[in-house]
């Protein structure tokens, strides 16, 4: 998993990101870790019971996402993930029976806008909540290697490559089909992540 702490956001919430490459697999890991768990003895039971009792008072709430890649939404995204620091999360919630003319608009308008822009260093991952969190929430991760890449203003010049009828799509899509938007910045958190040696080392 790896961990994020909140830059830009709220600054009591933590995420962690787990991959996986199909709803099965997610499964075999829950299924190993409740195997393991209860096999552990000696000094690390004794910090894990004492982590268990102080829980109450460190978490005020804990929310679980389950999302699935939209590759068709994402844009230039293979990138390596070990080399980036940040993640900036756009979280967009649609009205219900829009999904179809949002995903149009994001392949159709947006991604052309976001080639003619000729962005640097600019990738997006879109994920999309099947369970967690209401119908139509998609979250935008843009894996960055320094916070300097927000200064880019993204924004404004993959609006300045818009034609004018793009334009227009973009604002009626935006009307009628987001309800709202929500980014936030996250940092990578080596000490509160566990991720595989090779990406460690990368």
């Amino acid at each position: 998993r790896l961990a994020l702490v909140p830059v830009a956001g709220s600054e009591n919430e933590v995420v962690y990101l787990t991959s996986a490459g199909s709803f099965a697999e997610i499964e075999k890991m829950q299924k190993d870790t409740d195997k393991t768990m209860p096999s552990v003895t000696g000094a690390m039971k004794v910090e894990l019971d004492r982590l268990d009792n102080e829980q109450p008072d460190l978490h005020s709430a804990m929310r679980d996402l389950l999302t699935v890649y939209r590759p068709e939404l994402s844009f230039d995204p293979d990138v390596d993930i070990a080399q980036m620091r940040y993640f900036a999360i756009t979280t967009v919630r649609v009205r219900p029976g829009h999904d179809a003319e949002y995903a149009d608009y994001v392949r159709s308008v947006v991604n052309v806008a976001r080639e003619k822009a000729k962005l640097d260093n600019f990738h997006l991952a879109c994920f999309q909540v099947i369970s967690g969190a209401p119908g139509g929430t998609y979250m935008f991760f843009r894996p960055m290697k320094s916070l300097a890449e927000l200064d880019q203003n993204v924004g404004a010049k993959v609006r300045a490559a818009m034609s004018d009828d793009m334009k227009k799509a973009a604002d009626k899509a935006n009307a009628d089909a987001v309800m709202g938007t929500e980014p936030a910045t996250y940092a990578f958190e080596p000490k509160m992540s566990y991720v595989a040696r090779e990406m460690a080392a990368r």
